[in-house]
């Protein structure tokens, strides 16, 4: 037969090298089956093209291999299958561990965020009611300072000497004499800004 195409039993033998024998038998009965590509001559023989079957050994022996390396797995994961029983609770049990050291963070965290929050709500209560009082303490100031000044101005600007009218002059008294109540009148603006002064004083 020409040199691009086998006779069955060339391809049988071709295809027994994958590893698992294939008997000329089983080669006709793939080319009935279409499994590999080949023509039937008139005298009823049949030739296959040399690609089709060096394609077809291709394969066959891709699926050795995979077979062999699944048979391989299945070999080792009895010896691996004991090591994953010896940490599945190990792994379990640090998880829980892990667990229960960030729920405790997390606590902590939660503690220490509303102390914060009740600290700084409380400097901001006592920040105002210091800032209320220094506003009070500086419009207090404000007050008697103005009271100080306008009886300083009216101690000045009072008459050292008032008119005395008949009906006042007593026996004994010359006209334009002081008496002793100009004086207490003079006395008691003094009185009051001495006060005030010392108030003052007081709150500087």
């Amino acid at each position: 037969m020409g040199s691009d195409f086998y006779t069955p039993s060339e391809a049988a033998r071709i295809l027994s090298r994958s590893g698992k024998t294939v008997s000329e038998r089983r080669v006709r009965q793939m080319l009935q089956a279409g499994e590999i590509a080949g023509e039937r001559l008139e005298n009823g023989r049949w030739r296959i093209p040399q690609g089709a079957v060096h394609e077809l050994l291709e394969e066959r022996r891709k699926d050795r291999n995979r077979e062999s390396g699944n048979r391989d797995n299945l070999a080792q994961s009895p010896q691996t299958a004991p090591d994953t029983s010896l940490s599945g609770p190990e792994s379990v049990r640090e998880l829980l561990s892990r667990v229960e050291s960030l729920s405790r963070e997390l606590g902590r965290s939660e503690a220490r965020l509303e102390l914060t929050e009740l600290t700084e709500s409380s400097v901001r209560e006592e920040r105002d009611r210091l800032r209320l009082e220094l506003e009070r303490e500086r419009e207090e100031r404000r007050r008697l300072s103005d009271q100080l000044l306008k009886l300083r101005e009216s101690a000045e600007t009072k008459p050292q000497d008032a008119p005395q009218s008949p009906e006042s002059i007593s026996e004994g008294e010359e006209p334009g004499s002081p008496t002793a109540e100009p004086e207490r009148g003079l006395q008691s603006p003094l009185k009051r800004i001495r006060g005030i002064a010392s108030r003052l004083l007081g709150r500087g």
